[in-house]
């Protein structure tokens, strides 16, 4: 729900939560580089046997903020640099 922008010298990383992991629903532990700007998408996974129901706005993960000593030299700007809101689909590079 979030548009994230990182400077060129934060990094941060998706975790989950113990309330749903608790009840066997984990995220994938996605890392955000410097320089990234867009929106998140998140991978969850429901290991558990009930179905469960999450709406728009329930906590769904944590993200951990890393700083760097100085800004990277390399800032993100990646095929999902500046990725719309909304589930995105895998972006596979062309074979050169």
């Amino acid at each position: 729900m979030e548009r994230f922008i990182f400077p060129d010298d934060i990094c941060g990383h998706v975790r989950d939560k113990s309330s749903l992991a608790r009840m066997f629903v984990s995220v994938l532990n996605t890392h955000f580089d410097p320089g990234f700007e867009g929106f998140a998408t998140i991978e969850v996974i429901n290991h558990g046997l009930r179905t469960l129901r999450l709406e728009a706005g329930d906590p769904l993960c944590q993200f951990v903020f890393s700083s760097l000593d100085e800004p990277t030299l390399y800032p993100y700007r990646g095929k999902y640099f500046n990725q719309e809101r909304g589930p995105q689909e895998a972006r596979y590079e062309e074979a050169t």
